[in-house]
C-alpha cells in the first residue's frame, strides 16, 4: 500500500516536470516570434500594419 502511494506521487512528479518542460518550449516559441516582429519593424518600419496582426495571432 505504501508504495504505491510512493510510486504515484513519483509519476505526478515526473508529469509535473514535463508539463513544466512543454510550457517552457511553448514560451521559447513564442519569444522568438515576437522577437522576429521587432526586428522586421525595426528594419523596415512601412510594414508594421502587415506584420503586427500576426504577431497578435
Amino acid at each position: 500500500m505504501e508504495n504505491e502511494i510512493l510510486q504515484n506521487k513519483t509519476l505526478a512528479y515526473i508529469g509535473a516536470g514535463i508539463c513544466a518542460l512543454a510550457m517552457t518550449v511553448a514560451a521559447w516559441g513564442l519569444t522568438k516570434l515576437w522577437v522576429a516582429l521587432i526586428e522586421t519593424v525595426g528594419r523596415n518600419p512601412q510594414v508594421k500594419k502587415d506584420v503586427t496582426l500576426f504577431g497578435f495571432i
